[in-house]
């Protein structure tokens, strides 16, 4: 069993014989814009919210300079536009414009940074939103005996780089691509915490055969 991650910058990652899934949005034609963030929802996030989709309950988490108020929180114009945008069935990836770099993600009351919001936000809500589907179980079932590449816009060939899945999830000069949690949850199963890879980093991954398949 091998899971690969690939991305646009990526050339020749794909075996010929293995299952390659456009895990993004853009793929209509099959079942790979399931895996979409744009596709999944609604998700709970915290304190009775709930997003439409789990882009958005990703995007409108994040607090700009202009939402701060005079002692740093969330002002009252952040919680109009957050909640808005987690009311939206569209999902939109840059709701400030791309570029746009917020002074922290609110979650629960916390102020998180770039890292800590990917481990504590980004990841638990992919995985929890996307572990039920059938897609997700499609994809266990082939990975027991085929090799997988998964592909996405945020995605690259991070072993080919010598990264471990805990240098991805660290990494503050790249974006971590959801299929980074799809390769998490097929090596280490369905129910994968970050704290886990984190804390497992140079261990052998466990082989797919996950009890609730």
């Amino acid at each position: 069993m091998e899971i690969i991650v690939t991305g646009p910058r990526d050339k020749g990652a794909c075996p010929a014989s293995a299952v390659r899934v456009d895990t993004t949005s853009h793929d209509r034609a099959t079942w790979g814009h399931a895996f979409s963030p744009f596709s999944l929802g609604p998700v709970n996030l915290y304190g009775g919210f709930t997003s439409k989709n789990m882009e958005n309950g990703w995007q409108y988490a994040k607090v700009y300079q202009d939402h701060l108020d005079h002692a740093g929180n969330p002002s009252p114009a952040y919680w109009a536009w957050a909640t808005d945008g987690w009311k939206m069935m569209r999902a939109v990836r840059y709701p400030r414009g791309k570029g746009a770099r917020p002074a922290y993600s609110f979650w629960n009351g916390e102020k998180l940074g770039y890292i800590e919001a990917r481990k504590r936000i980004y990841f638990p809500l992919y995985r929890d939103a996307i572990r039920a589907t059938e897609a997700f179980n499609q994809l266990v079932r082939l990975a027991r005996s085929r090799t997988i590449v998964l592909w996405d816009f945020d995605g690259y060939d991070h072993e080919q780089q010598g990264m471990s899945l805990a240098d991805v999830m660290t990494n503050e000069a790249r974006p971590m691509g959801h299929v980074f949690v799809l390769k998490a949850m097929l090596l280490y199963g369905p129910d994968v915490t970050p704290e886990y890879i984190l804390e497992h980093a140079a261990d052998r991954p466990l082989s797919p055969q996950h009890s609730l398949f």
